[in-house]
Formats: C-alpha cells, sequence, structure tokens
C-alpha cells in the first residue's frame, strides 16, 4: 500500500511540473510575439539603436530559454513526439523571423544614423521634413489596384536602402482582406519577397478583368429614388469615377454614347429624366458628354437653390408622373385618363420632400391627420380658419373661390368632406356623432348596398358570420387571413396590407364601385389566386378587389359566449373558433360566394342565435346579448377610411421580391433537380464562383483529422459513437471510397462532433466544415449561394398549432442525408477518415448534401417543398408547405380521424421520396397507440406526450 501511495504521488508531482513547463512555454511565446509586435509597430526615435540591440539580446535569451524547457516536455512526455516536433519547428520559425526582422532594422538605423551626423553641417532648410505619407493598403478589389501598385512600387519596391525581408514585411502589412490570403502562407524571409511580389502581380495584374469589373460596377449603378444633392452628387460621381478609370484603360468611352445614356437615364429618378428628356430637341442620340454636363449642373443647381432647405410653408415642385387608364373620383386627383399613356401634372412639398400636418407636423396631409379626424366637425372648421387652409381641399395658398378641386360629394357644396354636416329633422342630439363618424375620411367608401346607420340609445350588437381561410400567395404558400361572409356585396374584396402580404399582382382593370348614400370609389382588381377551407379539403379560384380597409375589427366587442351550448362535434369545425373575439378583417367574400357555401343545414342555439353549416365550417350570426353601447352607430360593415393617395399608393405595389443570389439559387434548383430511381432527388451544388478556387485543401483536411484522432484516443466513449456514427454513414450509402489522384477539382472538408441530446435519432452527429480555408483563401462556402428561406416563420407555425382540437408532432429522419448529390459534385466533398491509427488514412465522397455547408438547408427544404407541389390532396399539401420547420412537423387537426388520416397520407408522401418520419406523437392516447402499433414501437408514457404541448 504505502508503495503504490508514493507511486501516485511521484505521477502527480510530475504532472504538475510537466503542467508548470508548458505554462513557462506559452510565456515565452507570448514574450516573442511582443517583441514581433514591437518591430511592426516601429517608427525611428532617439535612442532606438539602443532598443533595438537590447531587444536582440533578449529574443537570443528567449531562444535558450524555450529549448531548454522544449528538452524537458520532451523528455517527460514521449507519447507524442510529432507534436512537440511541430511545436519546436514553428517557434523557430517565428523566432528567425523576429531576429532576421530586428537585425535589418538595426542595420538601417546605424547607416541613418550615420547620415545623420553628416548631414547636420547641410543648411537647416535643407533638412526639413516632408509630413509623412501614409502606406497604401489594397483589398483585393481589382479597381483599386493599380493605384496600389504604383504607391507600393514609389515607397517600397524601388526603394534601394530596403532590404528584402522589410519589403515583404511591408507587404503583408499593406494587404487586408482577400488580397492578403494570397501570399499568406509565404514564410517572410528575404528570399520570398519577389515571390510574394510575383503572385500578387500574377493574381491582380488583368486588364481583362479590371474592365469587366468597372462595366459590372457601372451596370449595379443604384437607382435615385428621390432628387436631391446627395443622391444625384453620388450618381455623377460613380458613373463618372468608373469611366475615366476606363478611358485610363484605354477603352472607347467616346463610342459607348448609347448605351452609357439609356443606363444613366435608366437610374435617375422620374423628375430628373423627365427634365432631361424636355431638353432635347432633335431625335439624334444625345452625347454622354451632354448627359454628364447636365447632371453636374443639376447637381450644383441643388447645392445652391433652396430645394432642400425647411420652409415656413409649402411651395411645389413640378413633377410629372405616367396614370394608368383609370377614373379618380375623389378631389385629391380630378384627372380623367382615357388613353393608356397619359400624362398628370401634380405638385409636391419640395420643402421637406412630403406635406407636413399643421396640427401634429407629421409627413401628412391635414385631411389624413388621425388627432383631426377624431374632432367634430365645428372643431375642424375651427382649425382650417385658425391656420388659414382652403375649406374645400384643406391645402395652403389658395382659399374656396380659387379651389380648383369639386365640392362635397354628399351635397354638393363648396366644402370638404370631412367639414360636411347632415341636418337631420328625427333627432338633432345625434347629428354632431353622426357627422364625426361619417367624416372621417377623404372619400368614404360603403363596400355593400346592404349597410346602413342606425340611431339608438341601446341596441344589442349584431354577429356577423367570419370564418378562418387560406390564401394561396404569388408563390403557392398558403396564407391564414380571417374573411366576412356578406350576401349584399358583388365584388369580393381584399385589404391592401393582407394583398401585399401575399405579393399578389394587380391586373389593368380598375372598377368604380358605390355603396350607400351613392358614394363612391375606385378599386383595381388582382390577379385570381386560391382560397381553401381549414377543416376540409374544399378550395375555390377567387377574383379580388383591392381596398385599403375592409372593416373595422369585428365583432364590434367581446361576447360571452359561456352562455352559447355549441356541441363539441360542431365546436371542433368552427369556421373562426375565435368569432367572440373582435379581430381585423382581412377579406370580404360577396354574394358569388355567399350563397355558394352554403350547406343548408341549421342549427338554432338561441331565439336570435344560429349556427349554418358551410363549405368553411360552422359559422355563427345573430343577433348579440343585450348590452349598452357606448357608440350609437352600427354598421353592417364600417366605412373604409382611406383617400385616393393611399389607395394610388397601393395600385403602384412594390413587391418584396427575392435578392438576385436568391434568384439564382431558385433557378439553379429548378433546372438541375430530378427524381433518380429510387425515387429520392437528386440536385447539385449551387455554385456562384470557379472550383479552382479551392485547390490545395488536403493539408488543411489532413492536419484537423490529426487533431480530431488525438481528441477522439482521449474520449473512448465519444470515439465509439464517433465511429457508429461513420459506419452508418458508409452502410447507408451516403458516402463511399475514392482513389487519392482526381483531375477534377476536388474540396476536402474537416469534420468533428457536435452533440445532441434531445435527438430521437441521433445523439452524436459528425458536423463537416464547409467554412476550411483553402490556401487560395476561399472555402467551399464561400463559393455557394445560400438560397432563399422556403418555409413560414416558426412563430406563425406556432400559432396555427394552437387553434388544433388534436396536436400532432413528428420528425424527419437523417432529412438532409435523404437528398442525393450529383456524381458531377462530390468531389468538392470529400474527406479523411479511418476508424483506427492503425489503419491507413482513406478518401471518401459524400453522397448525399451535407451538414455544414451553406446551401444544405436550401436544398433539403427545398425538396421538401417540391415533395408538396408535387402532391394533389390539398390538406396534405398545405400541411407540407405550412406545418414543417426544417425536418420537425407541427401540426394538428380537427378529429381523431382525420389526424390518422393526416398521418397515413403524410407517411406515403414521404416514403415517395425517402424521407420517413420518426417519432410519431399525438395529445390523444387511443390515436397514439394505433399509430405506435402500426409503427412497431411502444407506446410513450403520458407525461412524455403532454409536455410537448403545454
Amino acid at each position: 500500500m504505502p508503495n503504490n501511495s508514493e507511486e501516485k504521488k511521484t505521477q502527480f508531482e510530475e504532472t504538475r511540473e510537466y503542467r508548470n513547463l508548458r505554462r513557462r512555454r506559452n510565456g515565452l511565446k507570448l514574450e516573442l510575439n511582443a517583441h514581433l509586435k514591437f518591430i511592426q509597430a516601429y517608427t525611428e526615435q532617439p535612442k532606438s539603436y539602443q532598443l533595438i540591440n537590447i531587444r536582440l539580446e533578449q529574443v537570443n535569451e528567449i531562444i535558450n530559454e524555450f529549448h531548454r524547457i522544449q528538452c524537458q516536455l520532451e523528455e517527460m512526455d514521449t507519447r507524442d513526439i510529432d507534436f512537440h516536433t511541430s511545436e519546436r519547428i514553428e517557434f523557430n520559425e517565428a523566432a528567425c523571423e523576429v531576429k532576421a526582422l530586428l537585425m535589418s532594422v538595426a542595420e538601417c538605423d546605424a547607416r541613418h544614423s550615420l547620415e545623420h551626423s553628416q548631414s547636420n553641417t547641410t543648411n537647416m532648410s535643407e533638412s526639413m521634413r516632408l509630413p509623412a505619407v501614409p502606406a497604401p493598403t489594397f483589398d483585393g478589389d481589382l479597381q483599386n489596384w493599380s493605384s496600389f501598385r504604383d504607391s507600393f512600387d514609389a515607397m517600397f519596391h524601388d526603394n534601394k536602402t530596403l532590404a528584402n525581408v522589410q519589403k515583404l514585411h511591408y507587404l503583408k502589412s499593406c494587404l487586408i482582406g482577400s488580397a492578403r490570403e494570397v501570399i499568406k502562407n509565404i514564410t517572410t524571409t528575404g528570399d520570398n519577397y519577389q515571390r510574394a511580389y510575383e503572385a500578387l502581380i500574377a493574381r491582380y495584374e488583368n486588364k481583362s478583368l479590371t474592365i469587366q469589373s468597372h462595366i459590372r460596377s457601372l451596370l449595379d449603378t443604384p437607382r435615385v429614388k428621390v432628387a436631391s444633392t446627395v443622391e444625384l452628387r453620388n450618381l455623377h460621381h460613380h458613373v463618372i469615377s468608373h469611366i475615366k478609370a476606363l478611358e485610363a484603360l484605354n477603352q472607347p468611352i467616346g463610342e459607348w454614347d448609347a448605351w452609357l445614356v439609356t443606363l444613366v437615364c435608366s437610374r435617375m429618378d422620374n423628375v430628373t429624366a423627365g427634365e432631361w428628356q424636355l431638353r432635347q430637341q432633335t431625335r439624334e442620340l444625345p452625347k454622354f458628354t451632354d448627359l454628364e454636363t447636365f447632371l453636374a449642373n443639376r447637381v450644383s443647381a441643388y447645392e445652391v437653390g433652396d430645394f432642400e432647405r425647411p420652409m415656413d410653408g409649402p411651395t411645389v415642385t413640378p413633377k410629372y408622373v405616367n396614370h394608368a387608364p383609370r377614373q379618380f373620383a375623389g378631389r385629391q386627383n380630378q384627372y380623367k385618363s382615357n388613353s393608356h399613356d397619359a400624362k398628370a401634372f401634380f405638385t409636391k412639398n419640395s420643402g421637406s420632400r412630403s406635406m407636413k400636418c399643421v396640427l401634429c407636423a407629421e409627413p401628412h396631409g391635414i385631411y389624413a391627420c388621425d388627432q383631426f379626424l377624431r374632432m367634430p366637425v365645428p372643431e375642424r372648421k375651427v382649425i382650417v380658419n385658425k391656420f388659414k387652409l382652403c375649406f374645400n381641399c384643406l391645402n395652403y395658398g389658395h382659399q374656396v373661390a380659387s379651389c380648383n378641386f369639386s365640392g362635397c360629394p354628399r351635397c354638393g357644396k363648396r366644402h370638404n368632406s370631412k367639414l360636411h354636416v347632415d341636418v337631420s329633422s328625427d333627432d338633432s342630439n345625434c347629428t354632431s356623432k353622426q357627422n364625426e363618424t361619417q367624416s372621417t375620411s377623404e372619400q368614404n367608401t360603403v363596400l355593400h348596398a346592404r349597410g346602413s346607420t342606425v340611431q339608438t340609445s341601446t341596441m344589442s350588437p349584431i354577429i356577423l358570420a367570419t370564418a378562418l381561410i387560406y390564401v394561396d400567395d404569388a408563390y403557392g404558400k398558403s396564407h391564414c387571413c380571417r374573411a366576412v361572409l356578406d350576401s349584399g356585396s358583388q365584388l369580393n374584396f381584399i385589404s391592401s396590407s393582407c394583398a401585399q402580404r401575399l405579393q399578389l399582382s394587380k391586373t389593368n382593370v380598375s372598377v368604380s364601385i358605390s355603396g350607400v348614400g351613392s358614394m363612391s370609389s375606385s378599386t383595381v382588381r388582382l390577379l385570381p389566386c386560391t382560397i381553401s377551407a381549414l377543416c376540409n379539403d374544399y378550395q375555390l379560384k377567387v377574383e379580388f378587389y383591392s381596398l385599403p380597409i375592409i372593416t373595422e375589427k369585428l365583432p364590434s366587442q367581446v361576447f360571452d359566449i359561456s352562455q352559447l351550448n355549441i356541441p363539441f362535434n360542431v365546436k371542433s369545425e368552427l369556421a373562426d373558433p375565435q368569432f367572440h373575439i373582435p379581430a381585423p378583417v382581412d377579406i370580404l367574400l360577396g354574394a358569388e360566394l355567399f350563397y355558394d357555401i352554403f350547406l343548408g343545414e341549421r342549427l338554432q342555439l338561441s331565439k336570435y342565435i344560429c349556427l349554418h353549416r358551410t363549405k368553411l365550417g360552422w359559422i355563427l350570426t345573430g343577433k348579440g346579448f343585450e348590452n349598452p353601447l357606448d357608440q350609437s352607430k352600427m354598421t353592417m360593415l364600417s366605412t373604409t377610411t382611406f383617400n385616393n393617395s393611399a389607395l394610388s399608393l397601393f395600385t403602384s405595389t412594390v413587391n418584396i421580391k427575392l435578392t438576385n443570389e436568391e434568384i439564382r439559387a431558385e433557378e439553379h434548383f429548378n433546372t438541375n433537380v430530378k427524381r433518380i430511381e429510387n425515387g429520392r432527388f437528386q440536385v447539385r451544388l449551387p455554385l456562384c464562383a470557379d472550383t479552382k478556387l479551392l485547390e490545395g485543401s488536403q493539408q488543411m483536411a489532413k492536419r484537423r483529422f490529426f487533431n480530431l484522432e488525438r481528441r477522439l484516443s482521449k474520449d473512448s466513449a465519444l470515439s465509439q459513437q464517433y465511429k457508429s456514427f461513420m459506419e452508418e454513414y458508409l452502410e447507408l450509402d451516403h458516402m463511399e471510397t475514392v482513389e487519392t489522384s482526381t483531375s477534377k477539382p476536388s474540396y476536402y472538408l474537416p469534420h468533428h462532433p457536435v452533440f445532441k441530446a434531445g435527438s430521437s435519432t441521433t445523439k452524436v452527429r459528425v458536423v463537416f466544415d464547409g467554412s476550411a480555408v483553402a490556401p487560395s483563401g476561399h472555402s467551399l462556402n464561400d463559393i455557394l449561394l445560400k438560397g432563399p428561406k422556403v418555409q413560414p416563420d416558426i412563430s406563425r407555425i406556432l400559432w396555427r398549432f394552437r387553434i388544433h382540437q388534436v396536436a400532432i408532432t413528428a420528425d424527419i429522419a437523417k432529412m438532409y442525408r435523404q437528398v442525393v448529390i450529383a456524381s458531377e459534385d462530390r468531389d468538392l466533398q470529400r474527406i479523411f477518415y479511418r476508424s483506427s491509427p492503425d489503419e491507413l488514412l482513406k478518401e471518401y465522397r459524400l453522397k448525399t448534401v451535407t451538414y455544414g455547408t451553406k446551401s444544405a438547408s436550401f436544398l433539403s427544404t427545398r425538396c421538401l417543398v417540391q415533395i408538396a407541389k408535387e402532391c394533389s390532396d390539398m390538406s396534405i399539401k398545405r400541411m407540407t408547405l405550412q406545418d414543417f420547420y426544417v425536418d420537425d412537423l407541427i401540426s394538428g387537426g380537427s378529429t381523431e380521424d382525420q389526424c390518422f388520416t393526416f398521418y397515413d397520407k403524410l407517411q406515403a408522401l414521404l416514403d415517395s421520396a425517402g424521407h420517413r418520419c420518426l417519432m410519431i406523437l399525438v395529445n390523444l392516447k387511443p390515436l397514439l397507440q394505433v399509430i405506435f402499433l402500426l409503427e412497431g414501437i411502444q407506446c410513450c408514457h403520458r407525461n412524455q406526450i403532454c409536455r410537448l404541448f403545454l
């Protein structure tokens, strides 16, 4: 026993000594690095020669001490000789570099000191120094190469007083970004300077690429959105700088007038482009020099003029716009266009680029001011008088007599509709309140003929029929929207915010609509889209007309539905489960659909409230419970609150578009995706650059693998799991052995373990590092397109998940690896691996979409979307498109039978593409037992299920 204790003590003391030596060795490295930073930031100072000599002595002491400690460590640890050897070599290289720099600076300082002492006798004027010129920098931009090369040559390359090692040191310090990667691995020695310099010349001295770079920059010139000094100056500077650079490269700029003028005009704002066209007096092609002069003068005019100065009152700036063939009924636009391309002239506030409200100073007219609209009509008149506004149009600068706008659309008199007062003999006490509500917009529009205004002190609110429906957007993805059913409307309407969210495109058809009181408005028709029910397979293509707002929130107040005895089977199929809670309305379904969707079955809940069965589910209508109302006005549908300017903004639809990179990725996928014999999808990697940039990655991948082996050798459990994962990878035919040599461009992926304790399929996952940098400074991820996000946000999925009566979740096993990579791209997914250090190192090639690559998420989820697109069952298609977040299904249904049908159909659909759902869980144990019985697995405990749905 004493002997064992002594042996343990000796072993502990040796371990502590070993760690102390390693700690001391690291300290020596830090000291050497401090000397390197000193010499890199070195500037000549008094007594600098002595400082350099002192540091040389200190470096020599560091080197000697390091070798002494390194020898002790190697004697104590004979297990990892390769590691200690690499440590010694790495330190020697760094030490030699530091000594070489210090010695060269010492020699230079000595020579400068001698020259300085000899020049002391010269005239003082000759000894004056010019200001220091900062060293140039280069980041790899071809457009900046010529200026960098000339500056560097003048300051360093052609300087005979500098040693080559100094020149290489300065060259490395001048390079940043991708340019530094070109010579990063070249050791800092005098012999390597010329090689490094020539490597940069070979990489960037390319006249053809430089010319193409300048032309691409011209083609990518950003468009001026609003004419201003800054915007126009930036446009002028951007274009002229690239043209001058092309002239310096001997390009025939004088022969490019046609496309240069066309390009620059397309990047100007509408006002500037219109002014330029007005100046063209002939049909001859204008010269680019004329356009350049025009732009320069325009910038000067903006700089010295009053175009952007704050002003006390509004001024007007003319601007031409083209209107589609439509008629505007409101007072803000009194121009009627009968041709397809008519020109209208309107005024615009040029003091702040948008009209400022006199009441709240916000950038809108007073007719759109919430504060103004909340006032009763008499107070509005006081405000108009106070600020001397026109009673007819509510604008500055004139009075009613000289106003060009038409009168009130209600009574025809010369005043604004917001100042209109109805005279009622029936109930004069309600007049003011009614007018306050009716005058909340410049052009009120009632959407259907049945809308009416009822005056009473107390009344029971009416419950209108509402339903939640799915509406497909421009890309076929379904979105949940809230609709109100109205048999009195001849058209179907959609709110502008909902239309923009769905990215629905407008047509050239605009119509005039009218309602109660013969009030009219204009709306535009959208392209047809598909609507479908939440609880069944009903779907229909519908044409919508856009309006800024359909109605206020429905219902007008919260109802207590505890008094309603709604049967359980009906409650699970309600078209709008939250019908009793006020919520926004996105869509109005008119008479075209109203009677078609009613199935005739009716269920009376009380004297005034009943349920109707429809193709969208059960809807509830009738008169609510007796409650006093604060408002004396109740409408079947509230009047819309918008003005023509808002409508014109909507009709000039600005769709949210994918980026150019995302469009390229989508097009690449559609071009190259296909099904192979076993039904799986085969795709190609969406490359955006030449694969030759990835050459030489073998050594980097080998070094990373050897480090991984050392890590695994210290953890037997992790090593076994890692080995099992890779063996499974090979057994499933997800990778294959390959020959060492290949003529094709290849890239070697390093790999490492990632732990997933909560995973139902793999606890330890091997992840491949697609961001590992090759000697060229590029990685595989650098030349891959990321692709767009093709699945909905998790918040939307969870929102839908909460409305299901029966919840269901699932996980697709190894979803990434179910998608095959085409053989042409597999050499870009090579790896090194062996199960034991005793075996030979082998090369493998991954055959499927790989974790850790930039495009992996897009390719795998896009294939899932493709599966859905090829599905004919609308409910399963919608579930696959809407309820998957990466590989996790979060969905449900209204009944057990429906969920079992979903499970059966979804499993069959995914099986057709080689995908398989695992860990299917539901919140009803009987259904869960049936599914688990079919899957051949044991049922989970109830607590394990319920925790998923808390």
